[in-house]
């Protein structure tokens, strides 16, 4: 079922509005600049998101993968280094250098080139493929179909931040991650960009001012996290009836002769491995930091472990050393 592609792809068309969330900011709060980067943060939080759905539906949509992919896919090995040999590692590459774009971008007219880039690539030509060739015979409105399953898939991404940062960066592929100064540094422009991006998902008669009073009064990401359960009752009530329902069903069926994403599945540069990959090769498994809870495990980054002070490690390594970040 492709309820949560569709969805994680509607959430990221609409969090990737730096307009509308600009205009909605000039509306709601006093001008805060450093309001950048907890935006930034809440759209690389959705773009991962989509970008883990797109691995996991790659069957669905007949993108092609091969041996090594699938390999290095359980073992979630380092990007630069793939092997392009299949459309499924062309796709990723290419979507990994959008996200170190969009990471790069630390002002506002950067940031507005980059997405307005991500949306001409990767969220209108998606766009093209679901309208083509999905349906679903949902009972409701389309508006509201698609922004139900956009909150559903938003809630544990983005609202779920029990580790100290959204959950969407502990899963997934991509390789640029946030240190958790910068993290912590774009904490309340990241709660204002969650308020408003669920104001624009609300269903007519969700209780949206109580949703945007607790991310807004929230001081930590624990707190966040707390109003997770909440927040989702209150925003799906309007259509609690229809939630978890065979209705919702999303069907898509992409013939073999679609052209919509070629670009995307083609022309990602070969494996190129620089000192620093060797580093990490050399040093993995064998660094250790004697006297910190801090290990490098499958999918860290030895040599980024190498480089940097011991308190400036980047979140969410992979999904399989949660302990590193647990308590």
């Amino acid at each position: 079922m492709s309820t949560r592609l569709i969805g994680s792809h509607h959430g990221l068309d609409l969090v990737a509005q730096p307009d509308r969330f600009q205009s909605w900011v000039d509306q709601n709060h006093e001008p805060d600049e450093s309001y950048v980067e907890g935006y930034k943060i809440l759209v690389r939080t959705l773009f991962r998101t989509f970008q883990r759905q797109l691995n996991l539906h790659k069957d669905l949509l007949r993108i092609e993968t091969s041996f090594e992919y699938f390999r290095a896919d359980s073992s979630i090995a380092d990007i630069d280094s793939l092997s392009t040999d299949c459309e499924a590692s062309h796709l990723l590459k290419h979507l990994n250098e959008f996200d170190r774009r969009l990471y790069r971008a630390h002002n506002h007219e950067y940031l507005e080139n980059e997405i307005q880039s991500l949306r001409d690539e990767v969220v209108e030509p998606f766009e093209k493929l679901f309208k083509k060739y999905g349906r679903t015979n949902t009972p409701l409105p389309l508006s509201n179909y698609f922004a139900l399953h956009a909150l559903e898939t938003t809630f544990s991404a983005a609202n779920g931040t029990s580790r100290g940062y959204p959950e969407a960066f502990q899963f997934g592929w991509l390789d640029r991650r946030f240190s958790q100064t910068e993290l912590d540094a774009g904490f309340e422009g990241y709660t204002v960009a969650l308020a408003w991006l669920y104001t624009e998902l609300a269903i007519e008669g969700a209780d949206i001012s109580r949703v945007q009073e607790m991310l807004l009064d929230a001081e930590s990401w624990q707190e966040v996290n707390r109003s997770s359960q909440t927040i989702r009752e209150l925003l799906l009530e309007p259509v609690k009836d229809h939630t978890g329902t065979s209705s919702a069903n999303y069907d898509l069926d992409v013939p073999e002769e679609a052209t919509e994403i070629d670009h995307l599945l083609q022309g990602a540069p070969n494996a190129a491995v620089g000192i620093e990959k060797t580093l990490d090769r050399i040093f993995s498994g064998k660094l250790r930091f004697q006297g910190t809870r801090y290990s490098p495990g499958r999918g860290v980054r030895a040599s980024s472990l190498f480089w940097k002070a011991s308190n400036q490690f980047e979140v969410g390594a992979t999904q399989t050393s949660q302990s590193r970040y647990d308590g």
